[in-house]
């Protein structure tokens, strides 16, 4: 996630966690030597969290002892980590090209009132991160679409960016949230794990994103069986189908099904579990 981020904001993010960490007055030569910058800088970005996250942290400065921070017990680091992540330009833009796909780019720099420059060099830093991830933003007639060759791992991977930039209490998504938990509370029977609150917003967020998704007209083919977990638990995937469907009748219900099933598929090729498990039994049986 990190790779995603400006450079300015990860200097911000790290001299927090230095300062939050550390709990007492830090020289400001360590922190100059520590973030790799000028004292300049560092005060800078002092001034930063004075004027922009005055509710949630109050900076001392002393010439002689350096600098300090008090956090506002009313609220956590990791909420103030999430909130400057989103306000970085870069995931800003990211976010609008998956809820906004074949969009150009005057839609874009409106909607988040940058200049079309600034997008532009955004959009290359995004192309160059995303690549590694085996996602593409596509361009063409000055319009941006998020795709690649295998459409399971592109929701895998904002299902992960999703979870990590927003907190438990907010919603990223136009969808009613409640006709999501709707669908989680119907399968929490057959979950073959112990439901925590993360792996709850997880499976929230899987639904979320496969209904944009395919709403957007984003499919793939599945390449498994899904009939034989839907078979087992008939009656409950039936409630699920009938609940999806009232509200999506377009949505392909076997490819909601693997957001459903997430543990169960989210292999980028499907036949390397058959091939990890096959190779586990056998280390299994020589032990």
């Amino acid at each position: 996630m990190e790779r995603l981020i400006q450079n300015m904001i990860i200097r911000r993010i790290r001299l927090l966690d230095i300062l939050i960490h550390t709990n007492q007055w830090v020289p400001m030569k360590e922190l100059t030597v520590r973030l790799s910058c000028s004292q300049q800088t560092v005060l800078s970005d002092c001034d930063y969290f004075e004027n922009v996250w005055s509710d949630y942290v109050i900076i001392e400065r002393s010439k002689k002892r350096g600098i300090r921070i008090l956090m506002n017990k009313n609220h956590s680091i990791g909420e103030l980590y999430k909130k400057m992540m989103k306000n970085s330009n870069d995931l800003t833009l990211l976010e609008s090209f998956f809820f906004y796909p074949n969009k150009d780019t005057s839609f874009h720099a409106k909607r988040l009132y940058i200049s079309e420059s600034s997008l532009y060099r955004s959009y290359k830093r995004l192309q160059l991160v995303l690549m590694d991830r085996n996602i593409t933003i596509a361009h063409a007639q000055d319009t941006y679409v998020l795709c690649g060759e295998n459409e399971l791992q592109i929701r895998l991977f904002f299902i992960l960016y999703f979870c990590e930039v927003y907190e438990e209490s907010e919603w990223p998504f136009a969808i009613d949230k409640d006709f999501i938990c709707e669908l989680v509370n119907s399968i929490l029977k057959i979950l073959p794990f112990r439901v925590t609150p993360l792996s709850l917003k997880f499976l929230m967020y899987s639904m979320a994103i496969a209904i944009v998704r395919e709403d957007q007209g984003f499919m793939f083919s599945v390449g498994h069986d899904v009939g034989r977990n839907i078979d087992t638990n008939e009656t409950i995937f039936q409630k699920i189908k009938e609940i999806l469907l009232s509200k999506y009748p377009k949505i392909n219900y076997k490819n909601f099904c693997q957001a459903i099933l997430w543990w169960d598929f989210s292999w980028i090729e499907y036949k390397e579990k058959s091939v990890i498990n096959n190779w586990s039994k056998k280390y299994m049986e020589q032990i």
